[in-house]
């Protein structure tokens, strides 16, 4: 596998994590797994510009809306999102992941892939953070009642290359 950047900490509801990687990647793939059962929706992960307080450019993100259904965004040139047919707002753990390539973007759950774009292959490129637990949804679809994420997140990891589905199911094989 290649090499990831992993944030390996756990979040209680609402924390927010800043990692300090800044790079332009264009390419990607976060893979995190989380608990919850609000009904609040929030942010789980993103790659957003400010380190403190909410970022004003904020994209390559993973939210649950109210109704517990997960949404995978970018912004090339307009918000382009895909999202789960399932609700994950259940209080069990799952795994989530998100890739963007030449392949366009998925989103995979519990090692499944769950909805796919082909035709968006790329986001707006800016020096950024990950950060994780929450930050800024102003203008998103199905924007969530809260920007926070209400419930636990763990096993974090973010690639600067999109994973296979064979090997985003043996992550969430890994992780059960």
């Amino acid at each position: 596998m290649p090499a990831g950047r992993h944030l390996q900490r756990h979040h209680p509801a609402g924390e927010s994590y800043r990692s300090h990687h800044r790079r332009r990647l264009q390419h990607v793939h976060r893979g995190i797994v989380f608990k919850t059962s609000t009904t609040s929706g929030g942010k789980i992960v993103e790659y957003g510009n400010a380190q403190t307080g909410l970022s004003s450019s904020y994209n390559k993100h993973i939210y649950m809306t109210n109704t517990g259904t997960l949404v995978f965004g970018v912004y090339p040139t307009a918000a382009k999102t895909i999202t789960s047919p399932g609700s994950y707002n259940n209080g069990s753990w799952h795994y989530v992941a998100a890739t963007l390539s030449t392949a366009g973007m998925k989103l995979y759950v519990d090692g499944a892939q769950v909805a796919a774009d082909a035709a968006t292959t790329t986001a707006e490129g800016y020096s950024g953070l990950w950060r994780v637990g929450g930050d800024n949804l102003a203008g998103w679809l199905s924007l969530p009642a809260s920007h926070y994420f209400a419930g636990s997140i763990d096993n974090v990891a973010v690639y600067s290359t999109a994973l296979s589905a064979a090997s985003i199911g043996a992550h969430y094989a890994a992780k059960k």
